[in-house]
C-alpha cells in the first residue's frame, strides 16, 4: 500500500496496484472497513487499467437478492461506500462484495482504500 497522507487531512487514500491472473479472485463476500493509523476505511475505488482478459467482474451487494455485477473495462472507475457516520457508524449493505475469478488473460487494477479520520485539534 502507498499511503497518500497529509498530517491534517481528514480523508486519506491507500493505493495499490493489483494483478489478477487466471483463477485469481478476492475472498468470498466481504466488507472492506479496516482501521489503520491513516483512519477507518469508509469507501473503496477500483480503476480498471487494461482490457484483453475475461472474467474478473466486481460484484457489489453480493449478499443481496439482486447483486450488481460490474464488467471491467479499461478506464472504468467503480466507487462504493463501506460505512456511514450519521450519527452512528453503520455498514453499507451494498458494499458487501466479491470479485469473480479471471477466466483468461491478466486483469490489472488500481485499488484505493478511502479512509476517514478525526482531524487533530489545535492545542
Amino acid at each position: 500500500m502507498a499511503p497518500l497522507v497529509v498530517d491534517d487531512d481528514a480523508v486519506n487514500l491507500d493505493a495499490k496496484f493489483v494483478r489478477y491472473r487466471v483463477g485469481d479472485r478476492v475472498p468470498p463476500v466481504h466488507l472492506d472497513a479496516s482501521l489503520t493509523a491513516n483512519g477507518r476505511q469508509v469507501a473503496n475505488a477500483v480503476l480498471y487499467l487494461n482490457d484483453g482478459f475475461s472474467g474478473g467482474e466486481t460484484v457489489l451487494d453480493a449478499a443481496g437478492a439482486a447483486p450488481t455485477v460490474v464488467t471491467p473495462a479499461r478506464g472504468k472507475l467503480v466507487l462504493w461506500r463501506s460505512l456511514h457516520y450519521a450519527p452512528l457508524v453503520t455498514v453499507e449493505r451494498r458494499a458487501l462484495h466479491t470479485v469473480y475469478p479471471v477466466a483468461a488473460g491478466e486483469k490489472r487494477i488500481l485499488a484505493l482504500a478511502i479512509r476517514a479520520r478525526t482531524r487533530r485539534r489545535p492545542p
